[in-house]
């Protein structure tokens, strides 16, 4: 089975393979898996917010789709985003998958507050990804989740639970 995941990012792929290893384990996947990468984030913003976190997703199949449709048996988005519930900000993350026959299939994830720190940063102007780079020390960007919790909870986790909840559908249907 091959995988195209839109994106070229380590984080997105560790968290497939961790997925992919369990569902092994639980017998529901039975054949190996290659995964393939392709970059497709033009035009997509570093930090998207409310409903563009979904769209991203999807527009990162859409794109994968249009290129490489006789490539792969599933074509995978994975998008992490800011969305405002309760006047409260969280991240969260979708995932969008598309077979070959162009059946979608949807997962999100669980979404961990802002520190009040960074919510109030951005009210003042400035932007979520330049307040993460500074607060990261020496991994910008690159891993929201263990910066909000100073480590504890990684953004590994939120990818892995929305590519979980949309592959075991993509699986089983």
């Amino acid at each position: 089975m091959k995988l195209i995941l839109g994106t070229e990012s380590p984080l997105k792929k560790k968290a497939i393979q961790n997925v992919l290893a369990e569902f092994k384990v639980k017998k529901l996947l039975k054949e190996e898996v290659v995964i393939v990468s392709k970059k497709v984030n033009h035009d997509l913003p570093i930090t998207p917010f409310e409903d563009e976190t979904f769209s991203y997703a999807k527009k990162r199949v859409d794109m994968l789709i249009s290129k490489n449709t006789d490539e792969g048996d599933f074509f995978i988005g994975l998008e992490s985003g800011l969305i405002k519930r309760h006047d409260i900000w969280f991240e969260e993350c979708w995932a969008v998958i598309s077979n070959k026959k162009h059946t979608f299939f949807y997962g999100y994830s669980s979404g961990l507050s802002l520190p009040e720190v960074i919510v109030k940063r951005m009210k003042e102007g400035e932007r979520h990804y330049e307040i993460v780079n500074e607060l990261s020390d020496g991994n910008p960007g690159k891993e929201t989740w263990a910066v909000y919790t100073k480590g504890t909870i990684l953004r590994t986790q939120s990818i892995e639970e929305s590519f979980r909840n949309a592959f075991y559908y993509a699986l089983t249907s």
